[in-house]
């Protein structure tokens, strides 16, 4: 069975960056949700 998730990541710093990465490269919809620019903190 092959299952494509959508996942929401919230805050863009390193971490979720790195999550959103790995899991759109496992071909899953990632949307990354960050209140400033993307690794700004």
């Amino acid at each position: 069975m092959n299952q494509r998730n959508e996942i929401i990541i919230i805050g863009g710093g390193v971490i979720g960056a790195c999550i959103a990465y790995y899991l759109s490269g496992e071909k899953h919809d990632v949307a990354l949700v960050e209140k400033n620019q993307i690794c700004s903190g």
